[in-house]
């Protein structure tokens, strides 16, 4: 991004967008990394950028992430456990194949549908 030091957020892409945010939240060196939905409105090569960054610090920082995301390919990629919620409430939580294993109709079907 150094040949975008000089341009208004407005003139950036929505992957540099997501990048200058992750970086502003890294500079105050937290503990853990609180994510909203990090990948929307990205196309899938900037949304597999965004995780491969999310990954990198997880691992390079030991660093623990919370991340909200409705981007199912995002979780499976990101998330060592994942928590299904429904109308305010945790339905399921557990591992990707875990929540594939489920036989709670919500889970099948949000799956499905995702």
């Amino acid at each position: 991004m150094e040949g975008d030091l000089e341009k208004m957020p407005s003139d950036i892409s929505g992957g540099m967008q997501k990048r200058v945010g992750l970086a502003r939240a890294l500079a105050l060196d937290p503990e853990i990394l609180l994510l909203d939905e990090p990948t929307a409105g990205l196309d899938p090569i900037s949304s597999g950028e965004i995780d491969g960054l999310i990954l990198k610090l997880q691992r390079e920082r030991r660093m623990a992430s919370i991340v909200v995301t409705h981007d199912l390919h995002s979780a499976r990629t990101i998330a060592n456990s994942l928590a299904l919620l429904n109308e305010g409430k945790v339905v399921i939580e557990g591992t990707f194949e875990g929540l594939q294993q489920s036989d709670i109709g919500f889970v099948k079907e949000f799956l499905q549908q995702s």
